[in-house]
């Protein structure tokens, strides 16, 4: 008698009588933008929305003429100083996503196929792009230009270096300059400020090599063109000159909302101090006082990047040594009496803010846009069988005192 072979039962044999499970779609990435909250934290301005123009009344000029007169002697020169404007501008974002009629439908009568809900995905992407927007803006200049170049451009499908992070040669770390954008990003090259061309990001790394599909050929061998973000449907309307006026902007330009320092020398931060070195307890009292001394607030808001306040923190740990180095904590924390540490990946390398944020606020006229969409709000356009949907932000911040900032650049980093 023949004894057959056979082998093991195999899954393969039966896999078509498995169910294909999936669970739910998990963060695999950290979204989360910390200055997109603190929008919620500033006051709001309370302006009128005019779309002529905006103006705001500083007193910002102090009296001078005070006279000792003889017995019976002439009075003081009457004299009162008049005050200065200045004029805002509100900004607006734009998110924009699309679903299909089909989506729709099977949405509504196709049962449960969905691992998550496609409109509210599409939502969520959208306005997580839009937090991330402002995010970075909210550092930068009015401009809303977010680097420049590093390398000759030559050609349609161009390798450039990217550097100076919002245009400033201090702002030199490739990988928060290559934060600023993403794949499939649409930006527009600018050379001083004259628009060139317009292109895809193709591939973008922490070293600051960005590759851009071009939509024309260009070329130039003059460093420094300018990156802003171009988006929009028409290729060559930009966002330059449409950026918030941003941190960098009141503490470092000349002319903020409309007004400048050269015509006004209080219209200028309560101090700054470029020279490189490790931020201390010391240099804290300093802006703090400074603050109070020239702009009357108090210091309850503190921009730091995160790479400097680790080295804040190394500082500090030296004392505690000597305290009870039996029970040491190995992760501790600096603190400073009445001021939030803001420190996010977005503060630009090597920089403190101390902020009385009492004059800093935010002129918003629409709420955030939510990700509670329904199928309702999309729009047809013409003879294409899906839905647009969209959110408007339109939003500006407003500094109204100055010297109720000061800042520190080239402070030590523990990288």
């Amino acid at each position: 008698m023949a004894v057959q072979t056979y082998s093991a039962p195999a899954n393969s044999q039966v896999s078509r009588i498995w169910r294909k499970i999936q669970g739910d779609v998990a963060d695999a990435l950290q979204f989360e933008c910390e200055e997109w909250a603190l929008l919620d934290r500033l006051d709001e301005q309370g302006l009128a929305w005019s779309l002529r123009e905006v103006i705001v009344p500083l007193d910002i000029n102090e009296g001078g003429r005070v006279s000792q007169i003889p017995e019976g002697g002439y009075e003081t020169i009457p004299s009162t100083p008049n005050v200065e404007e200045i004029t805002v501008s509100p900004l607006q974002y734009n998110i924009r996503f699309a679903a299909s009629f089909l989506a729709q439908y099977v949405d509504e009568r196709g049962g449960d196929a969905m691992i998550e809900n496609e409109l509210k995905y599409r939502a969520k992407k959208s306005v997580q792009a839009l937090a991330r927007a402002v995010s970075d803006d909210f550092y930068g200049f009015s401009t809303s230009i977010l680097a420049l170049t590093d390398t000759d451009i030559s050609g349609t499908t161009v390798t450039v270096t990217l550097s100076a992070g919002y245009g400033v040669s201090g702002i030199s770390n490739t990988t928060f300059i290559a934060d600023k954008f993403r794949v499939n990003d649409r930006v527009a090259i600018l050379d001083s400020g004259t628009y060139r061309v317009t292109g895809n990001v193709n591939s973008i790394t922490t070293a600051g090599v960005m590759v851009i599909l071009l939509d024309a050929a260009f070329t130039t061998t003059t460093n420094g063109q300018q990156f802003v973000r171009a988006n929009a449907v028409e290729s060559t309307q930009t966002s330059y000159n449409r950026g918030l006026v941003g941190l960098l902007d009141v503490l470092t330009s000349a002319s903020v909302h409309s007004l400048s320092s050269t015509s006004v020398a209080n219209w200028s931060p309560a101090y700054s101090d470029t020279a490189t070195g490790r931020f201390t307890g010391t240099k804290m009292h300093i802006a703090k006082d400074e603050i109070n001394n020239h702009g009357g607030g108090k210091v309850d808001l503190c921009f730091i990047d995160q790479a400097v306040k680790r080295d804040l923190v190394l500082q500090e740990r030296s004392a505690l040594r000597s305290g009870d180095p039996m029970s040491l904590q190995i992760d501790g924390d600096a603190k400073s009496k009445g001021v939030k540490w803001h420190s996010s990946r977005r503060v630009p390398p090597g920089y403190v803010v101390p902020v009385a944020s009492k004059t800093w606020k935010k002129w918003q006229l629409n709420p955030k846009p939510g990700t509670s969409f329904s199928w309702r709000d999309g729009y047809k356009p013409t003879d294409q069988n899906y839905l647009i949907f969209g959110g408007d932000l339109p939003l500006a911040l407003i500094a109204t005192n100055r010297k109720n900032f000061a800042y520190f650049s080239g402070q030590a980093r523990q990288v």
